[in-house]
């Protein structure tokens, strides 16, 4: 049986693989000249459809298209669903169906072998069930349609896991990761020297900021520090010096505090799973490279270097008075109506696509919406208790496997097995004000580190 359908095996007679890659590109061709103006969707229709035909029957090359593909959704953030989020959405549901009916099917392959695997089913069942309470709550269900194909990126982590078990595998899986980053970090960059351009105060830097992907950037420094700490190569030092000092530039002007304070966390957690003599490395090369950093900024800033300095301590130093800040206020105000409302329907919760309505101090208006700051009343009030629970056991799975695979792993994958641990404790943190189980960027995030944490845990206890 195993010799008929694969679509990752080169003997492969299916077809439908590369016109879902050829979907996926051409969507990903339409956000990036809606994005940059330049009349290039026909070039890369072109390079996509080649690009299909030769890599859409490996894993590794669909997981990579998939992931950048990504770029789709981080370049169009609309309350509507666009054109070509439907089309990465039909194509990566598509994808992910195909990969699961010929590993169960086909090759009869058990996928749930790890922990938190089974809960992690529950979850799904919970959340594609969730339609019920929608209907009977009279829910937007297309809004449950989009909250359902986001909390579905975590499926990625099956397909991911199988990948990060071969060197090449792993290899292109991280690449495309990295290379998601760079490319939105180029795009940060761009948009920030516009604002550098036209704005006359510093505070404007502060007050016109929005989200920009700070997940991505969190992860690419814990790893960079990971690497630092681990890593005994001169290259890989240097590579990973330059990684952290980019994306530690970028999270800084994203103003973000929760994001700095969670890095800050995730690096603290780094320190700890390292050993006594990689403890002092990652200290010192940290310690050389930040202020090389800040020489560098300084060079590129200019005589702007002080007034963004400043707003950066400033604004660092206002977490201190985070109970009187209006924008915390009024999440609490949020947490509170949500949790009343949770209370009223703890079991069943109302369904994904639900939503509720707070006084928003901010705007000083009555605000209807589905979207809540805090992740876990997120979890508990749409999808119930089931829900809550359900994601939490799997989520504590992941770690506690992670943390027995850094103790019997002592080779290449180390570094990211530690960072991908520091990521996921970090985020339980983040998550009670700034939401990473539902943020289409973090789930990304969260899946590559269970399939890192489990994929490697599993290939290290195959070892002889």
């Amino acid at each position: 049986m195993s010799s008929t359908y694969s679509f990752d095996r080169p003997d492969s007679n299916a077809r439908i693989p590369p016109l879902l890659l050829v979907l996926l590109l051409n969507a990903i061709a339409v956000s990036v000249a809606a994005a940059s103006g330049f009349l290039i969707y026909v070039p890369l229709v072109l390079l996509g459809l080649t690009a299909a035909i030769l890599l859409s029957r490996r894993l590794a090359a669909w997981l990579a298209l998939v992931i950048l593909g990504h770029l789709v959704l981080f370049f169009q953030r609309t309350t509507q669903i666009s054109i070509s989020e439907a089309i990465f959405g039909i194509v990566f549901v598509a994808y992910l169906a195909l990969y699961l009916v010929d590993r169960i099917a086909v090759k009869r392959v058990p996928l749930l072998t790890a922990a938190g695997d089974n809960a992690l089913v529950v979850f799904f069942a919970v959340a594609f069930l969730s339609v019920i309470p929608a209907v009977m709550f009279e829910s937007d269900l297309g809004l449950w349609g989009r909250e359902l194909i986001v909390l579905a990126g975590l499926g990625l982590y099956f397909p991911l896991r199988e990948s990060m078990k071969t060197k090449e595998g792993k290899r292109v899986v991280l690449f495309s990761f990295a290379l998601l980053a760079v490319v939105v970090a180029a795009r940060s960059i761009l948009q920030y020297r516009e604002r550098l351009d036209v704005i006359q105060f510093a505070w404007e830097l502060v007050s016109g900021r929005q989200t920009a992907n700070e997940p991505l950037f969190m992860a690419m420094v814990v790893g960079a520090g990971a690497v630092l700490g681990v890593s005994k190569s001169a290259w890989k030092q240097v590579f990973s010096a330059a990684v952290f000092l980019l994306f530690t530039l970028l999270l800084l002007v994203t103003f973000s505090r929760a994001y700095w304070v969670g890095t800050f966390v995730g690096l603290l957690i780094v320190f700890l799973l390292l050993q006594r003599l990689e403890r002092t490395r990652f200290v010192a090369t940290l310690c050389v490279v930040l202020l090389g950093g800040i020489g560098i900024s300084w060079l590129i800033l200019g005589d702007r270097f002080g007034a963004v300095a400043d707003i950066v301590v400033r604004r660092l130093l206002s977490a201190g008075y985070v109970l009187k800040d209006v924008s915390f206020l009024t999440r609490v105000e949020e947490s509170r109506v949500v949790a009343e409302h949770g209370l009223r329907n703890p079991i069943l919760g109302y369904g994904l696509g639900a939503e509720f309505g707070y006084y928003n101090a901010l705007k000083d208006v009555t605000y209807v919406n589905a979207y809540i700051h805090n992740a876990y009343l997120w979890l508990w009030f749409k999808l119930g208790a089931a829900g809550l629970l359900s994601f939490l056991v799997a989520y504590a799975g992941k770690i506690r496997s992670g943390f027995r695979t850094i103790t019997i792993t002592n080779n290449e994958d180390r570094p990211f097995v530690i960072a991908a641990v520091a990521l996921l404790c970090t985020m339980l943190i983040i998550s009670v004000t700034s939401p990473q189980f539902y943020a289409r960027d973090s789930v990304l995030v969260i899946a590559l580190c269970w399939a890192i944490l489990t994929g490697s845990g599993e290939t290290v206890s195959k070892d002889p």
